[in-house]
């Protein structure tokens, strides 16, 4: 998309610490359907990924998580509030993501943003392998 300071411009990646890279990568391969972009080891960040969640966006993992996320992250976790994807049929992801290993946060609902003009959805939150919140989001 093109905008009027930097041209053209999308998202590319987000970058997570995950508790266990295989976990990780079969959760977000096999349970989402995620495509993996390439691997690697080094000795800084040791092992680490990229997958394609589909449509080009990036999820970007390092192993070496190494504790539970506190109860109040989301809260205190700076500028990381959630992972959203964008989905074309939240029951049936939210199902699948339970399916593979991910905890339930908020069930399936829809909702009004009360943007100006509102912004209807249905949404669903789970927690993946590493304790991340992942938003499945859908526009109504």
């Amino acid at each position: 998309m093109l905008n009027n300071t930097t041209g053209k411009v999308g998202f590319h990646h987000i970058a997570l610490r995950v508790k266990d890279m295989q976990i990780a990568k079969q959760f977000y391969m096999e349970g989402l359907g995620f495509i993996l972009k390439g691997e690697w080891r080094d000795g800084e960040t040791g092992l680490g990924c990229m997958v394609d969640i589909g449509d080009g966006g990036i999820i970007e993992m390092f192993d070496g998580w190494e504790t539970d996320l506190d109860k109040s992250f989301d809260r205190q976790a700076g500028s990381f509030f959630h992972l959203a994807i964008s989905v074309e049929d939240v029951d049936a992801v939210y199902k699948r993501a339970l399916e593979c290993g991910a905890k339930p946060q908020m069930e399936p609902k829809n909702i009004v943003i009360p943007a100006s003009p509102p912004i209807p959805a249905r949404i669903a939150f789970v927690c993946g392998p590493s304790g991340e919140s992942v938003e499945l989001f859908k526009n109504l």
